[in-house]
């Protein structure tokens, strides 16, 4: 396997849904946090969507991300991914440590190959 262009941070997911933070390898240290950082939400027979991140917060072992598209929160083994225009709820494991299938690996590698960002 060729080596990884990213480094995976979280992941939760369920048998439909998975929700990955990663952070970008190979660009400048002081490129912006936008561009290193991306939360990925990859829907079951879908392509990766790049979650707009918002905000976060932290309260003891639980922790909230806040995107355009919905309210992430999770603690050490469970999570709930709330979307915010149908208001659909994905309940979610968190995944430790945050490991990757290779067909997640090859999706996200693809996007991130065609992303212009």
């Amino acid at each position: 396997m060729s080596s990884l262009n990213f480094k995976t941070l979280f992941h939760l997911s369920n048998d439909t849904v998975h929700i990955i933070e990663i952070k970008r390898l190979g660009l400048p240290g002081d490129s912006d946090k936008s561009l290193l950082f991306y939360w990925l939400l990859i829907k079951k027979g879908h392509l990766p969507q790049r979650l707009t991140f918002q905000g976060m917060a932290e309260n003891g072992e639980n922790q909230t991300r806040d995107f355009k598209e919905g309210k992430l929160c999770f603690g050490d083994e469970i999570g709930e991914f709330t979307e915010s225009g149908n208001r659909t709820s994905h309940q979610i494991d968190v995944i430790t440590p945050p490991t990757l299938s290779s067909s997640l690996n090859q999706s996200i590698t693809s996007y991130l190959s065609g992303s212009r960002q």
